[in-house]
Protein backbone atom coordinates (compact mmCIF):
# COMPACT_ATOMS: atom_id res chain seq x y z
CA UNK A 1 0.00 0.00 0.00
CA UNK A 2 1.23 3.97 -0.43
CA UNK A 3 2.21 4.74 2.48
CA UNK A 4 0.81 8.16 1.72
CA UNK A 5 -2.70 7.07 1.95
CA UNK A 6 -2.26 5.35 5.07
CA UNK A 7 -3.63 8.80 7.16
CA UNK A 8 -6.63 8.91 5.47
CA UNK A 9 -9.33 9.23 8.18
CA UNK A 10 -13.10 8.52 7.80
CA UNK A 11 -15.87 10.79 9.21
CA UNK A 12 -19.16 9.33 9.77
CA UNK A 13 -22.24 9.65 11.67
CA UNK A 14 -22.82 8.13 15.00
CA UNK A 15 -25.71 6.43 14.11
CA UNK A 16 -23.70 4.87 11.04
CA UNK A 17 -22.55 1.97 14.13
CA UNK A 18 -26.43 1.06 14.19
CA UNK A 19 -27.07 0.92 10.80
CA UNK A 20 -24.17 -1.38 10.61
CA UNK A 21 -25.04 -3.92 13.56
CA UNK A 22 -22.43 -6.76 14.17
CA UNK A 23 -21.47 -7.60 10.15
CA UNK A 24 -17.53 -5.76 9.87
CA UNK A 25 -18.80 -7.04 5.34
CA UNK A 26 -21.21 -3.63 5.64
CA UNK A 27 -18.02 -1.14 6.28
CA UNK A 28 -16.98 -1.77 2.71
CA UNK A 29 -20.62 -0.02 2.65
CA UNK A 30 -19.02 2.47 4.68
CA UNK A 31 -15.91 3.22 2.23
CA UNK A 32 -17.77 3.23 -0.80
CA UNK A 33 -19.79 5.82 0.92
CA UNK A 34 -16.91 7.85 1.70
CA UNK A 35 -16.05 7.98 -2.13
CA UNK A 36 -19.15 9.29 -2.84
CA UNK A 37 -18.83 11.61 0.05
CA UNK A 38 -15.84 13.06 -0.95
CA UNK A 39 -16.61 13.48 -4.69
CA UNK A 40 -19.96 15.18 -3.96
CA UNK A 41 -17.93 17.77 -1.58
CA UNK A 42 -14.68 17.98 -4.07
CA UNK A 43 -14.21 20.65 -6.77
CA UNK A 44 -14.67 19.95 -10.65
CA UNK A 45 -11.18 21.71 -11.48
CA UNK A 46 -9.57 18.15 -10.62
CA UNK A 47 -8.65 15.76 -13.20
CA UNK A 48 -7.11 11.99 -13.81
CA UNK A 49 -6.62 9.63 -16.65
CA UNK A 50 -10.20 8.05 -17.21
CA UNK A 51 -8.65 6.01 -19.97
CA UNK A 52 -7.09 3.42 -17.14
CA UNK A 53 -10.63 3.22 -15.37
CA UNK A 54 -11.74 0.11 -14.93
CA UNK A 55 -14.66 0.30 -12.97
CA UNK A 56 -17.49 -1.51 -15.16
CA UNK A 57 -20.42 0.85 -14.81
CA UNK A 58 -18.14 4.13 -15.28
CA UNK A 59 -19.86 6.58 -17.71
CA UNK A 60 -17.45 9.23 -19.24
CA UNK A 61 -20.03 11.57 -19.86
CA UNK A 62 -21.56 11.60 -16.12
CA UNK A 63 -19.84 14.32 -13.86
CA UNK A 64 -20.52 12.83 -11.43
CA UNK A 65 -19.00 9.53 -12.16
CA UNK A 66 -15.74 11.58 -13.15
CA UNK A 67 -15.67 13.13 -9.32
CA UNK A 68 -16.18 9.52 -8.25
CA UNK A 69 -13.56 8.52 -9.86
CA UNK A 70 -11.10 10.87 -8.51
CA UNK A 71 -11.93 10.75 -5.00
CA UNK A 72 -11.32 6.41 -5.33
CA UNK A 73 -7.59 8.28 -6.31
CA UNK A 74 -7.43 10.83 -3.48
CA UNK A 75 -8.32 7.97 -0.93
CA UNK A 76 -6.65 4.88 -2.40
CA UNK A 77 -10.25 3.16 -1.92
CA UNK A 78 -11.38 0.74 -4.93
CA UNK A 79 -14.80 0.55 -5.64
CA UNK A 80 -16.34 -1.95 -8.04
CA UNK A 81 -19.74 -0.41 -9.17
CA UNK A 82 -20.09 3.29 -9.12
CA UNK A 83 -23.92 3.21 -8.95
CA UNK A 84 -24.08 0.32 -6.16
CA UNK A 85 -21.91 3.09 -4.27
CA UNK A 86 -23.92 5.91 -5.02
CA UNK A 87 -27.32 3.37 -3.98
CA UNK A 88 -25.55 2.46 -0.58
CA UNK A 89 -24.81 6.33 0.08
CA UNK A 90 -28.35 7.15 -0.92
CA UNK A 91 -30.21 4.23 1.20
CA UNK A 92 -27.88 5.27 4.45
CA UNK A 93 -28.78 9.21 4.24
CA UNK A 94 -32.11 8.23 4.32
CA UNK A 95 -31.74 6.50 7.26
CA UNK A 96 -29.93 9.25 9.09
CA UNK A 97 -31.98 12.11 8.44
CA UNK A 98 -34.74 10.23 10.11
CA UNK A 99 -33.22 9.86 12.62
CA UNK A 100 -31.64 13.28 12.68
CA UNK A 101 -35.36 14.32 12.24
CA UNK A 102 -36.30 12.67 15.58
CA UNK A 103 -33.38 13.52 17.92
CA UNK A 104 -31.46 16.56 15.96
CA UNK A 105 -27.98 16.33 14.50
CA UNK A 106 -25.86 13.62 15.38
CA UNK A 107 -22.42 13.07 17.02
CA UNK A 108 -19.65 12.38 14.39
CA UNK A 109 -16.93 9.47 14.42
CA UNK A 110 -13.39 10.12 12.92
CA UNK A 111 -11.50 7.24 12.59
CA UNK A 112 -8.83 5.80 10.01
CA UNK A 113 -9.16 4.46 6.71
CA UNK A 114 -6.63 1.43 7.33
CA UNK A 115 -7.70 0.51 10.59
CA UNK A 116 -11.45 -0.18 8.54
CA UNK A 117 -9.84 -2.22 6.30
CA UNK A 118 -8.27 -4.03 8.95
CA UNK A 119 -11.60 -4.67 10.85
CA UNK A 120 -13.16 -5.76 7.45
CA UNK A 121 -9.62 -8.19 6.64
CA UNK A 122 -10.48 -9.85 10.14
CA UNK A 123 -7.00 -8.54 11.19
CA UNK A 124 -8.82 -6.28 14.00
CA UNK A 125 -12.34 -6.86 15.79
CA UNK A 126 -15.33 -4.77 14.91
CA UNK A 127 -16.20 -4.72 19.02
CA UNK A 128 -12.81 -2.86 19.56
CA UNK A 129 -13.67 -0.55 16.39
CA UNK A 130 -16.98 0.57 17.72
CA UNK A 131 -15.30 1.02 21.16
CA UNK A 132 -13.22 3.31 19.47
CA UNK A 133 -15.46 4.60 17.55
CA UNK A 134 -17.93 5.61 20.21
CA UNK A 135 -14.99 7.43 22.10
CA UNK A 136 -14.36 9.39 19.19
CA UNK A 137 -17.76 10.69 18.72
CA UNK A 138 -17.55 11.78 22.20
CA UNK A 139 -14.12 13.66 22.13
CA UNK A 140 -15.75 15.49 18.70
CA UNK A 141 -13.72 17.92 17.18
CA UNK A 142 -12.59 20.48 20.03
CA UNK A 143 -12.11 18.31 22.81
CA UNK A 144 -8.48 16.92 23.77
CA UNK A 145 -9.52 14.19 26.41
CA UNK A 146 -12.46 13.60 27.97
CA UNK A 147 -14.39 11.39 31.03
CA UNK A 148 -16.80 8.66 30.48
CA UNK A 149 -18.48 5.90 31.82
CA UNK A 150 -18.51 2.46 30.88
CA UNK A 151 -22.56 3.02 30.70
CA UNK A 152 -22.36 5.65 28.16
CA UNK A 153 -19.93 3.71 25.87
CA UNK A 154 -21.99 0.62 25.78
CA UNK A 155 -24.74 2.82 23.86
CA UNK A 156 -22.21 4.78 22.29
CA UNK A 157 -20.94 2.04 20.42
CA UNK A 158 -24.56 1.00 19.50
CA UNK A 159 -25.04 3.86 17.29
CA UNK A 160 -26.80 5.74 20.23
CA UNK A 161 -25.86 9.24 21.54
CA UNK A 162 -27.95 8.90 24.53
CA UNK A 163 -29.31 5.96 26.33
CA UNK A 164 -32.67 7.47 25.86
CA UNK A 165 -32.43 7.10 22.66
CA UNK A 166 -31.03 3.43 22.70
CA UNK A 167 -34.08 2.16 24.71
CA UNK A 168 -36.49 4.04 22.01
CA UNK A 169 -34.64 3.12 18.59
CA UNK A 170 -33.13 -0.32 20.13
CA UNK A 171 -34.96 -3.71 20.04
CA UNK A 172 -33.00 -6.65 21.23
CA UNK A 173 -30.00 -4.93 21.93
CA UNK A 174 -26.94 -6.13 23.16
CA UNK A 175 -25.43 -4.25 25.74
CA UNK A 176 -22.40 -5.16 26.48
CA UNK A 177 -21.05 -5.35 30.41
CA UNK A 178 -18.31 -3.20 32.34
CA UNK A 179 -15.97 -5.99 32.15
CA UNK A 180 -15.99 -6.41 28.42
CA UNK A 181 -16.19 -2.38 27.49
CA UNK A 182 -12.97 -2.62 29.96
CA UNK A 183 -11.58 -5.99 28.34
CA UNK A 184 -11.80 -3.79 24.99
CA UNK A 185 -10.48 -0.78 26.31
CA UNK A 186 -7.43 -1.99 27.29
CA UNK A 187 -6.67 -4.07 23.82
CA UNK A 188 -6.84 -0.47 22.56
CA UNK A 189 -4.65 1.03 24.98
CA UNK A 190 -2.20 -1.76 24.41
CA UNK A 191 -2.25 -1.24 20.42
CA UNK A 192 -1.66 2.47 20.87
CA UNK A 193 -4.46 3.70 19.79
CA UNK A 194 -5.90 4.76 22.82
CA UNK A 195 -4.42 6.85 26.25
CA UNK A 196 -6.21 5.96 29.63
CA UNK A 197 -5.55 8.34 32.79
CA UNK A 198 -7.08 7.44 36.16
CA UNK A 199 -7.27 10.27 38.52
CA UNK A 200 -7.67 9.68 42.25
CA UNK A 201 -8.02 6.02 41.27
CA UNK A 202 -11.80 6.45 39.94
CA UNK A 203 -11.94 9.09 37.44
CA UNK A 204 -11.20 7.94 34.16
CA UNK A 205 -9.90 10.14 31.16
CA UNK A 206 -9.62 9.16 27.75
CA UNK A 207 -7.78 10.43 24.67
CA UNK A 208 -6.97 9.31 20.88
CA UNK A 209 -5.68 12.96 20.04
CA UNK A 210 -2.56 14.04 22.73
CA UNK A 211 0.20 12.26 24.87
CA UNK A 212 -0.78 10.50 28.07
CA UNK A 213 1.81 13.32 30.23
CA UNK A 214 0.06 16.15 28.20
CA UNK A 215 -3.76 15.13 29.50
CA UNK A 216 -2.20 14.57 32.97
CA UNK A 217 -0.34 18.22 32.52
CA UNK A 218 -4.10 19.94 30.94
CA UNK A 219 -6.20 17.50 33.48
CA UNK A 220 -3.75 18.45 36.48
CA UNK A 221 -4.62 22.19 35.24
CA UNK A 222 -8.34 21.87 34.94
CA UNK A 223 -8.02 20.69 38.49
CA UNK A 224 -6.64 23.22 39.70
CA UNK A 225 -8.85 26.13 38.13
CA UNK A 226 -12.19 24.09 39.55
CA UNK A 227 -10.83 23.92 42.77
CA UNK A 228 -9.49 27.70 43.29
CA UNK A 229 -13.00 28.59 41.52
CA UNK A 230 -14.57 26.58 44.49
CA UNK A 231 -12.74 28.33 47.48
CA UNK A 232 -13.13 31.60 45.47
CA UNK A 233 -16.96 30.92 45.16
CA UNK A 234 -17.18 29.63 48.77
CA UNK A 235 -14.93 33.12 50.27
CA UNK A 236 -17.45 35.27 48.27
CA UNK A 237 -20.74 33.43 49.98
CA UNK A 238 -18.57 33.65 53.28
CA UNK A 239 -17.91 37.70 52.31
CA UNK A 240 -21.68 37.98 51.45
CA UNK A 241 -22.78 37.12 54.59
CA UNK A 242 -20.44 38.78 56.88
CA UNK A 243 -21.43 42.02 55.07
CA UNK A 244 -24.99 41.05 55.84
CA UNK A 245 -24.04 40.29 59.01
CA UNK A 246 -22.85 44.11 59.81
CA UNK A 247 -26.13 45.30 58.06
CA UNK A 248 -28.29 43.54 60.48
CA UNK A 249 -26.18 44.91 63.15
CA UNK A 250 -26.03 48.51 62.24
CA UNK A 251 -29.81 48.60 61.62
CA UNK A 252 -30.19 47.39 64.93
CA UNK A 253 -27.89 49.88 66.91
CA UNK A 254 -29.54 52.68 64.70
Amino acid sequence: MNKKFDKVFLEFPLVYLSYIGDDPNKLNELLEMQVVDKALKSSNNMTTDFSKVKITDFDYENPIHRKIVIATKMMNIRINSIENAINSWLDFKTYQYAYEEKYGKDAYCRIGKKLTEDVIGGYFGLREYKVLAALQSALGKQKTFLRITYEQISYRMLGYKQKRIAKIEGKDLHILSAHQIKTSVTKLINKKLLICVTYLFREKYYSTKIKRTDVLRDLIGRKKREYFAQVSARNDIEWSRKIQREIRINALNN
